[in-house]
This record gives C-alpha cells, sequence and structure tokens, in this order.
C-alpha cells in the first residue's frame, strides 16, 4: 500500500491476484511435453510434440511479460494489456486442444 502523491486522503493498494495454483495445470502440460519428447515410443509425433513444446514455452514468455506490466503499474491494466491477455488465453487454449489430440493418438 502506498500514499497518493497528490491527495493526502487518498492511499493506492496493489494486490496480486495470480495464484499459482490458477497456472500449475498449463505448468504441468508444459512438463508433460517434455518428457513426452524424451519417451521414444513418442519419436513418430515428435516434431508436432516440438512445435506444442515451442508454443507454450512463447506463450509462457508473453505471460510473464504481461504480469510484469500490470504489475509494475499503479493503476489497473490498460485496454491494450486486456486485449493481448485475451489473445494470449485464446492462442493457449488452442494449444492446449492441439496437446491433447497429439497424446490422444
Amino acid at each position: 500500500m502506498d500514499a497518493s502523491h497528490t491527495d493526502p486522503d487518498s492511499a493506492y493498494a496493489a494486490i496480486n491476484t495470480l495464484r499459482l495454483d490458477d497456472l500449475r495445470p498449463h505448468i504441468d502440460t508444459l512438463a508433460a511435453a517434455e518428457a513426452f519428447r524424451a519417451d521414444g515410443a513418442n519419436a513418430s509425433r515428435d516434431t508436432e510434440a516440438a512445435a506444442i513444446e515451442s508454443c507454450l514455452r512463447t506463450i509462457n514468455g508473453d505471460l510473464a511479460t504481461l504480469y510484469r506490466i500490470v504489475e509494475g503499474a499503479d493503476v489497473g491494466p490498460t485496454s491494450q494489456v486486456v486485449e493481448a491477455a485475451g489473445m494470449v488465453e485464446r492462442e493457449l487454449e488452442a494449444v492446449l486442444e492441439a496437446w491433447e489430440a497429439i497424446r490422444e493418438r
């Protein structure tokens, strides 16, 4: 919590609402993709699994960047950050669907 620099009757509170439990399934998916690729029995699907793993790493970096932007601001997220977060979320859902399809074959 920080006191306002312009209004002596105001203070600002920053609350971290991101919980590791919310991200655990996605973190586990990346670990599962790595393990899948390490298993020689999955060699015929390695190219597809490598693409999924690469996408998950990119999404992870994108989410970390967005998180740093939100955490570093003293105001709510901008419309651009909200839009970017929605786009990354849609990308993640598509990658997770593709991952399930590879695993089920």
